[in-house]
């Protein structure tokens, strides 16, 4: 059975330092893993892997893979020329695979319609050969509206086998590193799709051992109507319990976290989730780690709190909703609207002192009258000075690859902060970190350890009964 290592090597507090070995390769935390989600995501950081951090990961999202993969391999015409036509592979190819490659399975796409175009991201995954015709059926059929009872319909016709066979072959074939079962999102609407999501769980681990020999880890993709109910989040909590065993790689997304950042309750009953999540963490001497999909600026304070690993999208992860509005717009033919509508396509900057996205029109109202970024990486050098009123803007091509490996290299400083923060034995590193006045959302320090924080009793005894 193809199993993960686990090396446990230190911790200070909420934060671990440990070795994760999946077959010949190996992430170290504390790290954040890049997402990509086009070819020339995948082609900029290939041509500046002596300028960035390094990384021992990288993921690709489902929807995006056969593009992305049809992009950066090589056709059979191109192998028959090569010598080497065994071991011919491209520059991005080579790159992707001397790191650990994950797929994330994007289930939370069959509740919600992110246009693409041509289609959505629900139909970039079950337009992919060979998707099974049944499932594809039950969710169109239902809808959006009706995503819980697609789920429901899908497990009692008993065709999550052929779901989650199906989500191995592909995982494998874009030579993912390990499978993340396709578990579906967890709402507070139905405690059944929790039981569910382990059905999936079960059935990958199986499928994996018995029929690849594939590494595999467990995937719970959570919304934040989840953390509006204690009951629904203790669940979640004792599921896991139940199946974390040493060795493992959890792997969550929290989606429109957001929500939870805005209502104090909900980040209560965060703090407290990840902090029973690194209890049970270490009552497994430190062998299961933990990786976060998908988080935006509270992937620092995550990583402060038990999680081992974030992965995120080179160019921040969108709200759907607010994507969907920015594309009704109308046009009403006023100047500012007309500029607002050409620089929408100009991607957000993430200000390492605030820790937001920033539009670029915000931004350049910030860097008046100057036009110096508030950062001083390589990249934003070549930015320095031309964000400024009566100077041609950079082109959109050349700003939205500069942002991206600027946003990297943010997160990247951030992962070297909190470590050597940890080699330092200091537990109370990333709370001081978020509560200087610039540092934006405050909110997010209440995502840290409770106990590291001046915080009221009857919040700490209430933890004790989460764990």
């Amino acid at each position: 059975m193809a199993q993960i290592l686990i090396n446990h090597l230190e911790r200070v507090g909420g934060t671990s330092i440990k070795e994760i070995v999946i077959g010949k390769k190996s992430l170290k935390t504390i790290q954040t893993i890049p997402k990509f989600q086009t070819k020339s995501d995948v082609v900029l950081f290939q041509r500046n892997l002596d300028y960035v951090p390094g990384f021992d990961g990288a993921a690709f999202d489902l929807w995006a893979t056969p593009t992305i993969n049809s992009s950066i391999n090589l056709d059979e015409g191109q192998r028959r020329l090569d010598d080497i036509v065994a071991h011919a592979v491209t520059p991005e190819r080579k790159m992707l695979d001397e790191r650990v490659l994950f797929i994330d399975p994007n289930t939370e796409w069959y509740r919600y319609r992110y246009p693409l175009d041509g289609g959505t991201r629900q139909s970039a995954i079950m337009n992919q050969r060979e998707f099974p015709h049944a499932i594809r059926e039950i969710f169109e059929r239902r809808g959006t509206d009706g995503h819980n009872a697609a789920w429901k319909e899908m497990s009692r016709r008993k065709l999550t086998l052929s779901f989650v066979s199906w989500h191995i072959d592909q995982a494998l074939k874009y030579g993912a590193s390990l499978v993340i079962p396709p578990a579906p999102l967890i709402d507070g609407r139905s405690l059944t799709m929790l039981d569910i999501a382990w059905e999936i769980n079960r059935l990958t681990r199986t499928l994996a051992f018995e029929t690849t020999d594939a590494f595999w880890s467990l995937y719970i993709p959570v919304h934040s109507d989840a953390f509006r109910d204690e009951i629904r989040c203790k669940r979640i909590l004792d599921v896991i319990r139940q199946n974390a065993i040493p060795d493992t790689l959890l792997v969550l997304k929290f989606f429109r976290t957001k929500n939870i950042l805005d209502d104090s309750s909900s980040r209560a009953r965060m703090s407290r989730f990840l902090c029973a999540l690194d209890q049970m963490k270490s009552s497994l001497e430190d062998r299961m780690a933990l990786m976060v999909l998908d988080t935006k600026s509270e992937g620092f304070a995550f990583m402060a709190n038990g999680v081992d690993f974030t992965c995120d999208p080179l160019g921040g992860v969108k709200d759907t909703l607010q994507f969907a509005k920015t594309r009704e717009r109308d046009d009403t033919g006023d100047e500012d609207d007309t500029r607002d509508r050409r620089l929408r396509h100009y991607g957000k900057y993430f200000h390492p002192d605030t820790r937001d996205f920033m539009s670029i029109s915000d931004l350049m109202d910030v860097v008046k009258p100057d036009g110096l970024l508030p950062h001083d990486c390589m990249f934003c050098g070549k930015l320095h000075g031309r964000l400024v009123d009566g100077k041609k803007l950079p082109k959109r091509d050349e700003w939205n690859a500069l942002r991206r490996l600027h946003n990297f290299m943010c997160r990247k400083e951030e992962d070297k902060w909190l470590g050597d923060a940890v080699n330092e034995g200091n537990p109370r590193a990333a709370e001081l970190y978020l509560a200087r006045p610039e540092r934006g959302n405050k909110n997010l320090v209440d995502f840290l350890p409770l106990a590291s924080l001046e915080t009221s009793k009857s919040i700490i005894l209430e933890e004790t009964r989460w764990i």
